[in-house]
């Protein structure tokens, strides 16, 4: 029996890369990169943070998914992917004897969204103003609940 899947629950270490491209029949496709950092199993019991030490795992994923992450995640969003392990090797033209580059990625079929990190206290102001700037949205573009019709969380 063959089985090749990974299940992996991390942070993404840096905002994902999306690039859209034309395919073979004309029609556009997208794929988006993303590194995971996930924890290392030997360092999950560690008490002290700063000397856990984490993999980061590149991931892949292509299509309508790939258009989801990158609208909706961000470097630091705790994720679950689910996928296949992409093993490759291409030989290094000219190298005597031969060499060969070896690349490993996780093809992701499904990412579930998880938690967003803490926001700096810091940051209260900015916070403070997003609230401040959706009630007066919801006061000023919207008639009362009752007459409301569609989402009213939409500009």
């Amino acid at each position: 029996m063959d089985m090749n899947t990974i299940s992996l629950v991390g942070r993404l270490a840096a905002k994902p890369s999306l690039k859209l491209y034309i395919k073979k029949d004309g029609t556009e496709g997208a794929r988006t990169f993303f590194r995971l950092a996930v924890t290392r199993l030997s360092d999950r019991g560690e008490k002290d943070r700063s000397k856990r030490r984490a993999n980061f795992i590149p991931v892949v994923c292509w299509g309508g998914l790939a258009k989801r992450v990158a609208q909706y995640l961000d470097k630091g969003v705790e994720v679950s992917v689910i996928g296949e392990l992409i093993a490759e090797s291409k030989v290094i033209e000219g190298s005597n004897p031969v060499a060969y580059n070896e690349y490993t990625n996780v093809q992701a079929t499904d990412v579930q969204f998880g938690r967003r990190p803490n926001k700096a206290t810091s940051d209260t102001a900015g916070i403070a103003a997003e609230i401040a700037e959706l009630k007066s949205r919801l006061d000023s573009d919207h008639a009362p609940a009752a007459a409301t019709v569609g989402n009213p969380f939409r500009a």
